[in-house]
């Protein structure tokens, strides 16, 4: 059953360029010292983004003055059968090194750490533009098990309700009511 299908005649046009305006200020990085404990900040035209430099957690995120990140991208696993207990243990959370720096126009934040049964980094590209790009790459050491969701986990506001992303999946359209999609 095939729901609809893009079918491309001809070739496909170029994307279209971004739209030309003032390229945004440059990011900065800033250490503070709160009552919370040392942090480190990246600071963009209209965004700020605070990683606490005990945890490597991110202890704030947010743009125009609103709060839109709760917390960094993080791992998450679901096992198949237990639907109510994702991996990691958030609680399990151990530091190893957090990395701040500059790259190109960009701030890398480099979080290593471990969780239990699990080792590895979480790497958060931001751009001047306010863009966060999150990947993550662990390594499991726990009992096997058969997973049913693995990726990353987002926590935002009530009030952030779209979400866009890309991925490699086995198809490129899916049915608007498809839990695939």
């Amino acid at each position: 059953l095939i729901d609809r299908y893009r079918l491309p005649i001809g070739e496909e046009p170029p994307p279209a360029p971004p739209p030309a305006g003032p390229d945004p200020a440059p990011l900065a990085i800033l250490d503070e010292d709160t009552l919370a404990g040392p942090a480190v900040r990246i600071a963009g035209e209209g965004f700020e983004l605070a990683f606490d430099r005990g945890s490597g957690l991110l202890r704030r995120g947010v743009a125009s003055g609103r709060p839109v990140l709760l917390e960094a991208p993080a791992l998450h696993i679901l096992p198949a059968g237990r639907p109510q207990a994702p991996l990691p243990d958030r609680l399990s959370w151990r530091l190893a090194t957090l990395e701040v720096r500059a790259e190109g126009g960009d701030v890398l934040v480099e979080v290593k750490g471990t969780y239990r049964d699990l080792e590895g980094a979480c790497i958060y590209r931001v751009t001047p533009a306010g863009e966060v790009r999150a990947k993550a790459a662990f390594r499991y050491s726990g009992e096997d098990i058969l997973a049913r969701e693995i990726g990353l986990r987002v926590s935002v506001p009530r009030g952030c309700d779209a979400l866009a992303w890309d991925r490699k999946a086995e198809w490129s359209v899916y049915p608007a009511d498809h839990i695939g999609r």
